[in-house]
């Protein structure tokens, strides 16, 4: 118990119909001399679950902590049917073609596009780049410009490039809901205001305009948090 990751202790049977698993989550400060204060732990963290349960939900976690409440969630239409989620862009050499706003002329950046066609149109280089980022709920964290001058051709034919990807043209400066790929805590949903790219690192979800801020307010809810908690078990 006073290691630093997790242990646990299974015991396998051959299934019975009907039967219901029995699971006990003991943490560090629940231990005295060696062996658990009490047991079964008591706050909710001794469970009595059929296995079956464990089938409603996507990827058949073993979340025997889950209410019936909870678990019946998943009865009602994914996120997945309602919206398009994306991840973006792979500029490959960051240093040479991302930049922080400030660091170029502001006559240079092209604000407020709408298509993949206004890069040739309107002729600017510089274009705001949705790069993930801290965590941070609601708006923000935009703080790169990325060079697709001529729909990006020093990314593409400069030389100095190896690796690259330059996806869903279609989805250029789309508004969309976004959160960082990488995050040491829980996840964080932001609006990406219309005139934006964004990178591999930026996900987004892109879903009609009337239900976006519903889906921004609840994903950053406690319950969503909860409902997350079952499919990715940190």
């Amino acid at each position: 118990m006073g290691i630093a990751f997790g242990t646990v202790a299974t015991i396998f049977r051959n299934k019975i119909n009907d039967y219901r698993g029995v699971f006990n989550y003991i943490e560090y400060e629940d231990i005295e001399d060696n062996k658990p204060i009490w047991f079964p732990v008591k706050e909710h963290r001794y469970t009595e679950q059929s296995t079956d349960i464990f089938a409603s939900i996507p990827g058949i976690p073993i979340a025997y902590w889950a209410s019936d409440k909870l678990v019946n969630i998943f009865k009602y239409t994914p996120l997945e049917k309602l919206s398009n989620t994306r991840q973006g862009m792979i500029p490959g050499n960051t240093n040479e073609f991302l930049r922080y706003w400030f660091e170029v002329s502001i006559y240079e950046i092209g604000f407020n596009h709408e298509k993949s066609e206004d890069i040739l149109l309107y002729g600017k280089k510089w274009f705001p780049y949705n790069k993930g980022g801290a965590f941070r709920r609601w708006y923000g964290n935009v703080e790169h410009i990325i060079n697709m001058e001529n729909d990006g051709f020093d990314i593409k034919y400069s030389g100095k490039n190896n690796n690259y990807r330059l996806r869903d043209p279609k989805l250029y400066f789309k508004e969309a809901i976004t959160w960082s790929k990488i995050s040491s805590g829980k996840i964080s949903t932001r609006y990406m205001s219309p005139g934006c790219m964004f990178d591999i690192a930026g996900c987004c979800i892109f879903i009609s305009k009337d239900e976006l801020k519903y889906i921004l307010a609840f994903s950053n809810s406690i319950v969503a948090s909860k409902i997350l908690s079952l499919l990715v078990q940190l």
